[in-house]
């Protein structure tokens, strides 16, 4: 062979040399199979041509031994992907450990340092997990228990306070009876408003949340009873004075034990005695974010609370 081939030969080599070189800081898998393939189809083609075979026919030769090069190419661009995805999770996790590693050395060095972040974080998660749980009661998550939440709807009014729009969830009872009677809607409107009652005769009782309803509160929100009844039409009149109480499935294992026989029993409800008529399913505490442990009607808010009904007059 004369210089001038030596040296297209060597140079020849040296390129092949440094593309299989260069493959390792490569990422596409494809680009390196078919790196791959060009490589070993030039060996071939460069091994018939020794043997005294034109250049053509060798390339020929070179296709028949490699069969259906799409199929191989194929094959090794899996095969290649694999390894590659296996490296790069292998990369990654020593970097981590790596970084782990030089974190904690350096809060070793400093240890004052160390539980400013930690309690710096401590504060930030709290908060941010207290702050999701609110959000997502209130705008996510139904109230719990409720048969067919996306079926209930919660009223609001826009309205203009001092020039300003405002909107408000609450509502007087004359309100509610007028917008029933309008009949604006084709489904049940009931009212509720949520206060703590004392649970006991005792001024000094602890406080239970309690809800006063109307307007046939219990099948307006669909919810069942696990022992007992809801209110009837009469004790749900706003001209009522029934004491009657519909208490939790919670309140009821807490403080009665579970028994079976708690229905017609008396609850005492700041000074007053109430009759029990029903408890609720298991997991429905309320509509709102505090929970209820007894309902009550709406008639009997100014005995239970104290409170002048007028408000709903």
């Amino acid at each position: 062979m004369s210089a001038g081939k030596r040296g297209l030969a060597a140079t020849t080599l040296w390129g092949r040399g440094w593309r299989r070189l260069t493959r390792i800081w490569r990422s596409d898998t494809v680009a390196n199979v078919d790196e791959e393939l060009r490589f070993h189809f030039e060996q071939k083609v460069a091994e018939f041509e020794g043997l005294g075979l034109s250049n053509v026919d060798a390339c020929a030769r070179a296709a028949e031994e490699f069969g259906d090069v799409q199929s191989v190419r194929e094959s090794l661009t899996e095969i290649d992907g694999r390894v590659a995805k296996k490296h790069q999770r292998a990369e990654w996790w020593e970097g981590i450990v790596q970084d782990l590693r030089y974190v904690a050395r350096g809060l070793r060095r400093s240890p004052g340092f160390t539980m400013t972040v930690i309690i710096t974080l401590a504060l930030g998660l709290g908060a941010n997990a207290a702050i999701f749980s609110v959000l997502d009661r209130l705008y996510v998550q139904p109230p719990a228990g409720l048969p067919s939440p996306f079926n209930m709807r919660r009223l609001y009014q826009h309205t203009i306070n001092r020039g300003e729009p405002y909107v408000r969830s609450g509502f007087a009872y004359t309100e509610v009876r007028a917008f029933r009677q309008a009949k604006l809607a084709d489904f049940p409107v009931a009212a509720y408003s949520a206060r703590k009652v004392r649970n006991g005769r005792d001024a000094n009782a602890a406080e239970i949340g309690g809800a006063f309803v109307e307007g046939d509160y219990f099948r307006t929100t669909g919810v069942r009873m696990a022992l007992g009844r809801p209110f009837d039409s009469t004790e749900y009149a706003i001209t009522s004075n029934v004491l009657v109480a519909v208490i939790s499935h919670q309140l009821w294992q807490r403080q009665f034990g579970g028994d079976s026989a708690v229905i017609g029993k008396n609850i005492d409800l700041a000074s007053h005695r109430h009759v029990i008529v029903g408890v609720a399913a298991e997991k429905f505490r309320g509509l709102d974010l505090k929970p209820v442990d007894v309902w009550l009607p709406l008639s009997t808010m100014g005995v239970t609370t104290g409170r002048k009904p007028g408000w709903y007059e």
